[in-house]
């Protein structure tokens, strides 16, 4: 596996890749990537995250010259409030199939209607995890796979490495590579279980 490869590109109509970052610098500058070469291509951008990353990855994109309000007022880029977000798709701490799809899915297929590729950032997933609520975090990434499946998009999951630093969550780590299609590190400083998932063919 080449770390920081290109995420989007060639390659299969749909993809659900998983990115672990090491630092706030390295999550604000991949994800500022992903958003801006995007929209260079023509691509329609989703991003479901918590607002201060967020807003963090904002001011890179600005500072790169990226017209974010024009993108958003075109409708090109749509941004949904993480936190909201987990908020109407949660009941009893756990993500519910049809409130996702009310909530997400059918953003999902507004987007795609327009007829553009489709390219997805969410770290709701991480917010979930960094709660302690692995459960959840594995719940909601079958019900986005379940997305991928129906409306072709590539969809890229953050999460903090320093998440999955302690021996007891080594399971949970295995279980959330594995419901993706690729993983990808900023820095090698992951479980022990990381070498045999990253070797792992979808």
């Amino acid at each position: 596996m080449t770390q920081n490869a290109p995420i989007a590109g060639e390659g299969p109509a749909s993809q659900h890749i998983v990115q672990l970052f090491d630092s706030t610098e390295s999550l604000v500058e991949s994800v500022s990537v992903f958003v801006r070469d995007g929209l260079i291509h023509g691509d329609a951008v989703l991003v479901v995250m918590r607002l201060p990353q967020w807003n963090s990855i904002a001011s890179r994109l600005s500072s790169r010259n990226v017209a974010l309000s024009d993108a958003i007022g075109s409708g090109q880029l749509t941004v949904l409030d993480g936190i909201r977000t987990l908020a109407r798709i949660m009941w009893h701490g756990t993500p519910i199939r049809g409130l996702f799809d009310e909530v997400v899915g059918k953003t999902v297929r507004q987007i795609r209607s327009r007829g553009a590729q489709l390219r997805v950032y969410g770290d709701i997933v991480d917010a979930l995890a960094e709660d302690g609520n692995f459960h959840a975090a594995h719940e909601l990434e079958r019900l986005w796979s379940d997305l991928v499946a129906q409306e072709p998009m590539t969809l890229l999951c953050g999460y903090s490495a320093a998440t999955f630093h302690s021996p007891e969550t080594s399971e949970t780590f295995t279980s959330i590579c594995r419901s993706h299609t690729d993983v990808r590190l900023n820095q090698l400083r992951v479980p022990p279980v990381a070498p045999a998932v990253l070797d792992r063919r979808p």
